[in-house]
């Protein structure tokens, strides 16, 4: 299917989302879900608010596919529900990475949903369950494939180790070992590397924008990669 623009892009990611997710162990996923269908001009991640930074989505053919790990708690999401601010660390942090950068962002998340419980930090335990697990990885097929995106970044461990995990056709020979035991350095904070889902596509591994400042990593080159990285196609 040929998308136009990318609002329709994620009328059909709403509608896929809730294919995927139908289980009422999975109810959490559709607390706002009136808000979802019907779209929402707030800046954040996808579903709970727009996907973009911004008032305008991305240019369909020249996405950038940021995934986090999850939207955070329930408390949290009912706080941006009412106050509508988003959390600074994430939104606010990407915004260092400028306009022509973000003008073709759409950021989602590996794990669809809300935690539970706090933190807000760390691995979601939910996502010990190989059943949430498999719907999560079965629904990230579907945007990656839906969306076809130029670039997919991955921030953080989380997303990095979702990938490495969940798609073994990660095919440079060379990089296999530092792809699997990759940790972040003040002078190394990215990775990137191709991996296979519908098709090949470049992924850049990057340190959560939480983490840009309280680790003290070098995240100043992050656009200069990312821009090095679309343009080599």
């Amino acid at each position: 299917m040929e998308y136009k623009t990318f609002k329709e892009i994620r009328k059909t990611l709403v509608m896929e989302l809730n294919e995927c997710f139908t289980d009422d162990n999975f109810k959490f996923i559709k607390i706002m879900n009136k808000e979802i269908e019907e779209g929402t001009d707030r800046e954040g991640f996808f579903p709970y608010c727009s996907g973009w930074i911004g008032n305008s989505a991305p240019i369909v053919g020249e996405t950038i596919l940021f995934l986090g790990q999850d939207f955070g708690t329930e408390k949290y999401f009912l706080k941006i529900n009412n106050t509508g601010e988003v959390r600074e660390s994430t939104c606010n942090g990407l915004k260092k990475l400028g306009e022509s950068i973000l003008n073709k962002g759409f950021l989602s998340n590996i794990f669809v949903g809300l935690r539970k419980h706090p933190p807000m930090k760390g691995l979601n335990h939910e996502a010990l369950s190989l059943k949430y697990i498999d719907l999560n990885k079965k629904y990230l097929d579907i945007q990656i494939e839906v969306i076809n995106p130029s670039l997919i970044i991955l921030l953080g461990h989380v997303p990095h180790q979702f990938v490495r995990n969940n798609y073994d056709s990660i095919f440079d020979d060379e990089k296999t070992n530092e792809i699997m035991n990759f940790k972040f350095k003040k002078e190394d904070s990215y990775l990137s590397f191709k991996a296979k889902f519908d098709k090949s596509y470049q992924c850049l591994t990057i340190a959560h924008p939480s983490n840009w400042i309280s680790k003290n990593l070098n995240s100043e080159n992050y656009p200069k990669i990312i821009t090095e990285l679309l343009n080599k196609g």
